[in-house]
C-alpha cells in the first residue's frame, strides 16, 4: 500500500463530510441484517445477502475509487476485491448456498460480539485515540468496521459456507497489521476480531462437515445391513 497517515487522514476527512449524513443509514442497514439473522422469512435471506452487496460495492465504487482515481493505484487492487466479494455474495445467494438464521451457540454468540466490535467498539476506540470528525470512521460505510460486521455476519449462519467467501474479510483482517502501523491503532480491533472469527468459522464448518459425513456414512451402512 502506498498511502501514508496523513494521506489517509485527508482521504477518510473528504468522504465523511462528502457522504453525511449516510453513515447514519449504514448503522441502520447493518441492524436491518442482523434483525433479519434472526426473523427467518421466505426472503430473509436475499434482505441481509443484498445489504452486505451493497456495503461491498459502496466502499469499492465510493470508497476506494476515488483514492485511485487520484493517484493511489494500489487502492485499484482493493476496488477489485470488494467488486469480487459483492459478486460472490450473489453468486452465493443464488446457488443458495448462503443461509442467515442466528445459532443458538457459541459460533451465534461469537458471531454477536464481532458485530458489538465493529459497530460499538471500533468507533468508541477511536474516540479513546483521539479521533475527531471527519477523520473519525464510525459506521460500516467504511471498510475497516464494515469487514468486521460481516465476519459477524457470516457467523449468523446456519448452514457450512463456500471457504472463498470468508477470504476477503479475512485477508483484510490480515492487512488490519498495515492500518495499525501506518497509524490506525484501533484497526488492531480488525485483526483480532477478522483473524479469529475465520479461525471459527472454518472449524465450525469442519465440523459441520465432519457430522455430514457420519450420517451419510450411517445411512449407507443401514441400508446395506436391510440388503
Amino acid at each position: 500500500m502506498d498511502i501514508s497517515f496523513n494521506a489517509l487522514m485527508e482521504l477518510l476527512g473528504r468522504y465523511n463530510e462528502a457522504i453525511f449524513p449516510l453513515q447514519i443509514l449504514g448503522f441502520l442497514l447493518s441492524f436491518v441484517a442482523v434483525y433479519f439473522a434472526f426473523k427467518k422469512t421466505r426472503t430473509s435471506d436475499w434482505i441481509v445477502i443484498g445489504i452486505l452487496i451493497f456495503f461491498y460495492l459502496w466502499n469499492a465504487l465510493v470508497f476506494w475509487l476515488p483514492a485511485a482515481l487520484d493517484g493511489n493505484t494500489s487502492a485499484y487492487v482493493l476496488v477489485a476485491i470488494f467488486i469480487f466479494e459483492a459478486g460472490y455474495l450473489l453468486y452465493a445467494g443464488i446457488e443458495k448456498t448462503l443461509s442467515f438464521h442466528y445459532p443458538h451457540s457459541a459460533y451465534g454468540i461469537v458471531g454477536m460480539i464481532l458485530i458489538v466490535f465493529g459497530l460499538v467498539l471500533y468507533p468508541l476506540l477511536g474516540l479513546m485515540l483521539g479521533r475527531v470528525y471527519p477523520q473519525w470512521i464510525f459506521s460500516p460505510m467504511f471498510p475497516c468496521p464494515m469487514n468486521i460486521w460481516v465476519m459477524g455476519m457470516l457467523l449468523m449462519t446456519d448452514k457450512p459456507l463456500p471457504r472463498c467467501l470468508v477470504m476477503v474479510p479475512f485477508l483484510w483482517g490480515i492487512l488490519g497489521f498495515f492500518w495499525v502501523t501506518a497509524g490506525l491503532t484501533e484497526d488492531i480491533l480488525l485483526v483480532f476480531a477478522n483473524i479469529t472469527g475465520a479461525v471459527v468459522l472454518w472449524s465450525r464448518d469442519l465440523r459441520y462437515e465432519r457430522e455430514l459425513q457420519k450420517q451419510i456414512e450411517a445411512m449407507r451402512a443401514a441400508a446395506e445391513s436391510t440388503e
